[in-house]
């Protein structure tokens, strides 16, 4: 038996649908919920009256992707549930207001979930790469609320690190950009995946072989930091993000795992967003390697595992993991890392991930914001 979808208990015996380019709608109703709708085969005006249901049901149906909330809820509490609210209803809020005789934009406060984030890890490359791009495009009011961002947190007393993935270049080439830019950090406000790796290893294979596949600064980064390289006969294969990848270290990193040896990798990213679109990556290295070499899952550290956080917390003194936020753009890492080990992920829709990815993804971001300067006005 079908339920009426208007009042939800009595049957359904007549059955609405419109056809349109947008695609197929349809309404179950009841005699008496049709009659009240003015839906009757006497009717003049009841092609009018079924359109006028049917926009408006499909309304009430309609629901925020982020936290569940619909049209309906907003109606009758007159809150929102999230900031994404306002994106997936935006006409139908705008129009509420309207009638109220509010235009003002929405000044509400921040949500008590995040007001207490003491310390931000933000993946540096992201806003470096979005601040190279703006400067260079004359964009000067994007560029500013980069550096805006970073003002913000040293304002409200927020500790930050610079984290990156990316493990092809050195942390003082990361350095050097951003003094370039006006920001001046230190070498223990920045982090890669490589040195999470080079703590990973010194911690659970200390003194062992290992044969890197990496760039000249990340072979120089493990060096200093007191990993043994070799190029025979090693104990652990390391796959990095080598921009200068060759086929004789894909057939050298293959023929040493089928043999036994220990399978890391400095991050899982598989592909690497640069500016004019994306450039392969580790997990597509270890991809090729894997299949060649015949075993399972290479195991990674750098984002979104939790040797990132450990490592990060340690560098920086934190003692509260429910005090650290993730900001990035890539829900698989960036807001992984944060929300699967005990910390929070927030999720800025200025680069990789969309709307439509976090509704599909089973990684859920604590709060999604519109671009940095979003989260800076909560912060303040």
């Amino acid at each position: 038996m079908m339920i009426c979808d208007v009042c939800r208990r009595r049957e359904a015996v007549i059955f609405v649908q419109q056809l349109s380019m947008q695609g197929k709608k349809e309404i179950h109703l009841c005699e008496e919920c049709a009659r009240e709708q003015g839906i009757d085969a006497s009717s003049e005006k009841i092609a009018m009256n079924i359109e006028n249901l049917i926009n408006g049901f499909t309304a009430e149906k309609k629901v925020c992707s982020v936290c569940g909330r619909s049209l309906d809820d907003i109606r009758k509490t007159r809150q929102v549930g999230c900031p994404e609210c306002y994106s997936a209803f935006k006409t139908e809020v705008q129009d509420m207001l309207g009638k109220k005789g509010i235009d003002l934009p929405y000044t509400g406060s921040m949500p008590k979930k995040l007001a207490y984030f003491r310390s931000l890890l933000t993946d540096r490359m992201a806003i470096q790469t979005k601040l190279k791009a703006s400067l260079a495009n004359e964009e000067y009011e994007k560029a500013a609320m980069y550096r805006d961002f970073l003002k913000t947190l040293e304002k409200t007393g927020r500790d930050y690190l610079f984290f990156t993935n990316n493990s092809s270049k050195s942390p003082d080439v990361y350095i050097e950009k951003l003094a370039g830019m006006n920001c001046v950090i230190s070498r223990k406000q920045i982090m890669t995946s490589g040195d999470v790796t080079i703590e990973y290893l010194n911690a659970a294979y200390p003194g062992k072989r290992v044969y890197l596949v990496g760039t000249e600064a990340l072979i120089k980064s493990f060096r200093e930091g007191g990993i043994d390289l070799v190029e025979d006969d090693p104990d652990i294969v390391v796959i990095g993000f080598d921009t200068t990848l060759t086929y004789e270290k894909i057939v050298k990193a293959s023929d040493y795992v089928r043999a036994g040896a220990v399978y890391l990798a400095t991050h899982p990213d598989i592909n690497c967003p640069v500016e004019n679109g994306y450039i392969t990556d580790v997990g597509a290295f270890c991809a090729m390697i894997s299949l060649s070499a015949g075993v399972g899952e290479v195991k990674s550290l750098g984002k979104p595992n939790p040797e990132t956080v450990d490592m990060a917390m340690l560098r920086a003194g934190w003692k509260n993991r429910s005090e650290i936020a993730f900001v990035g753009d890539r829900l698989y890492t960036d807001i992984a890392v944060g929300v699967n080990n005990g910390a929070h992920g927030l999720l800025v829709l200025t680069g990789e991930a969309n709307m439509r990815d976090v509704q599909k993804s089973d990684t859920k971001p604590d709060a999604i914001f519109r671009d940095l300067s979003e989260i800076g006005s909560f912060l303040k």
